[in-house]
């Protein structure tokens, strides 16, 4: 499925982050992105691919200045209504991230999360993202996890699900798409990983989710349904 491809899904989307399932993912994952992301009031933050605009709303929240990209418009409408139910202002843009209408160096933070699955040419997406984080800025990047129950649950649903046609990564093969795309060296890449239960977790684990989150993150983090990295845009990459 492409970006595109979301539109039918626009309004059921977030249905499933207001389920006790999807209601720790989120939180679990948000805990873990904004962790890399490092916010700092008054920054400026891309949010490509945003879809409903969860992390927008986020990024907002700290006092960001936002924009939000994503080939849904139907998403990016939803995106925007919630930003402005909740008092918040952002600019929104309907395009693809291999294509970006933003200038070089335009941001402090880049923020891509659940959305590199969809890019037919990740590798050219991921240059993009970096070409428009300043000098001294960071680039965030959050997958869905190849080695994960997961991503097994998802591919047998692809028909009929929003996982239709997307690529999953492992850790390595994560690590290595950032190497390529940013010229920064594999030590250089902080990335770990969120969500250690099943895509069918009984009560006992959603109640316990956040010690097997510290568990997961410290022991094995390469097992974790999303993997998420932080890269700096430091000088000599220029």
């Amino acid at each position: 499925m492409t970006e595109a491809g979301f539109d039918p899904w626009a309004t059921k989307y977030d249905g499933w982050f207001k389920t006790p399932r999807g209601a720790t993912v989120l939180a679990l994952e948000k805990d873990l992105i904004m962790r890399l992301a490092e916010c700092r009031p008054a920054e400026t933050a891309l949010d490509a691919g945003c879809g409903t605009g969860n992390f927008t709303l986020e990024l907002l929240s700290q006092g960001l200045a936002v924009a939000c990209l994503d080939a849904s418009a139907k998403m990016l409408e939803i995106a925007k209504a919630k930003s402005d139910r909740a008092g918040y202002r952002a600019e929104f843009h309907h395009g693809v991230m291999e294509s970006m209408p933003f200038p070089d160096g335009r941001f402090d933070l880049a923020l891509c999360v659940s959305a590199l699955e969809l890019s037919p040419a990740p590798g050219k997406a991921l240059g993009e993202l970096w070409r428009v984080v300043r000098p001294g800025g960071r680039l965030v990047v959050a997958v869905l996890n190849e080695d994960s129950p997961w991503a097994a649950q998802r591919k047998k649903r692809e028909g009929a699900s929003v996982w239709e046609g997307q690529r999953f990564y492992t850790a390595n093969e994560f690590v290595e798409l950032l190497h390529r795309a940013t010229d920064r060296p594999r030590e250089a890449i902080t990335w770990s990983g969120s969500v250690f239960f099943g895509p069918r977790p009984t009560k006992a684990e959603l109640d316990d989710a956040w010690n097997l989150e510290r568990a997961g993150r410290a022991k094995n983090p390469e097992k974790a349904a999303m993997l998420a990295a932080r890269v700096y845009k430091t000088g000599d990459t220029e």
